[in-house]
């Protein structure tokens, strides 16, 4: 699937993506810190922006695919809600240093250790 990084998402999906990004693109649902409404989850996965697997007792664990990660460096200067200043101007920050050192914000984040595809405890995809 061909990737748009113009495309919109919802508030609830950005922040789901960013929350993704903080765990270094991958972590269990329960342990992002906001809610997760299932629709919101499917419809990142149907972009190719997320996958869901389960885990040890069927937890839902997300990963944060190439497009997500895309679409994250993308938005990086994207205006944020009022109140969120200090926020946006890290983002911008980090938006300027990735682009004076030729990087992604993949190489600046890193990815989490625990999400690698030979993760014993994966099980597979989930249709959510």
């Amino acid at each position: 699937m061909a990737h748009d990084p113009a495309e919109v998402l919802s508030p609830a999906q950005t922040l789901l993506i960013w929350a993704l990004l903080a765990k270094q693109g991958f972590a269990a649902q329960n342990d992002l810190g906001i809610t997760v409404d299932a629709s919101d989850r499917a419809d990142l996965e149907r972009r190719e922006f997320v996958s869901t697997l389960k885990r040890e007792q069927n937890a839902l664990w997300l990963r944060l695919e190439e497009a997500g990660w895309a679409w994250a460096e993308e938005h990086l200067t994207k205006a944020l809600p009022p109140g969120q200043t200090v926020l946006h101007n890290l983002m911008v920050r980090l938006d300027a240093h990735i682009k004076a050192k030729g990087e992604r914000l993949i190489d600046v984040i890193g990815t989490s250790p625990k999400a690698g595809p030979m993760d014993p405890e994966l099980t597979g995809v989930v249709d959510a």
